[in-house]
């Protein structure tokens, strides 16, 4: 299983971030998701509030989302 995720977030503007992260928690629709390396193939509404990544070498980064899409490949 791989230890990283590969992560693009955009917005209508501009690619806000490319890379590879360790996890993702997203506010979808419905309350909150976390993302690990192998999850299931999922597709999701996000909702507004703060998304969080975690980076692999430590660290983490915060970015706000206002609705748009989550899709998680397989």
């Amino acid at each position: 299983m791989a230890s990283t995720l590969s992560l693009r977030l955009v917005s209508p503007e501009k690619e806000v971030f490319k890379g590879d992260v360790a996890s993702i928690v997203v506010p979808a629709w419905d309350g909150m998701v976390g993302i690990l390396p192998g999850h299931a193939a999922y597709l999701s509404l996000l909702g507004h509030g703060e998304m969080a990544i975690d980076l692999p070498g430590g660290g983490s980064e915060k970015y706000y989302v206002a609705g748009g899409v989550l899709k998680v490949d397989a």
